[in-house]
């Protein structure tokens, strides 16, 4: 019965193959995983990571200083800048923040 690698396994193997510089053949024949099985896995995860770059993550904060001081200027390369001045409505920046995560 063939056994089933599961992601973190392939993950891990491939990521030996890179660090090591060892050719699918011969990663194929210590792991025991075949090698048409190292190739499917080696282009779905480089498929997924393509898909991910360049997406923004938002962090949530916390506000500790009553003080409103100046304005906080957000940038996100070199296309979107947003400025949140002392007395914002948060409402409207959580809008604000939607509408640039939504794709084009």
């Amino acid at each position: 019965m063939k056994k089933r690698q599961d992601r973190a396994e392939m993950e891990q193997l491939l990521r030996l193959r890179e660090e090591e510089g060892l050719p699918y053949r011969e990663l194929a024949e210590q792991s025991g995983v075949p090698l048409h099985t190292l190739h499917c896995w080696s282009g779905k995860i480089r498929r997924e990571s393509d898909q991910t770059k360049g997406v923004s993550v938002f962090l949530p904060i916390e506000v500790t200083d009553p003080d409103p001081g100046p304005a906080i200027v957000i940038e996100v390369g070199q296309a979107i800048r947003v400025v949140v001045e002392p007395d914002f409505e948060p409402g409207h920046l959580v809008r604000v923040v939607r509408a640039l995560s939504e794709p084009c």
